[in-house]
């Protein structure tokens, strides 16, 4: 997998455990502090998410982060 495929699905991955929480886009970036359109560009694969914001993101879903990448991917 290269870095673009990564983002990719790792902005899938967000974007899934966001909306199975049922929250919006607008909600969800408030509860994170991040700025709506920086997430809607996180969820579409527009950039690497460093580690700090996986873990925001993680704690936003009331999730830990080995709950949050559990089902995660990376190898395909």
């Amino acid at each position: 997998m290269d870095k673009a495929e990564f983002q990719e699905k790792i902005g899938e991955h967000i974007r899934k455990h966001r909306e199975a929480k049922g929250y919006t886009g607008a909600a969800f970036s408030e509860i994170i502090e991040m700025d709506r359109p920086n997430l809607h560009k996180l969820e579409s694969g527009g950039y690497s998410p460093s580690l700090f914001i996986i873990t925001q993101v993680a704690k936003g879903l009331d999730m830990t982060l080995v709950e949050f990448l559990a089902d995660f991917n990376y190898n395909n």
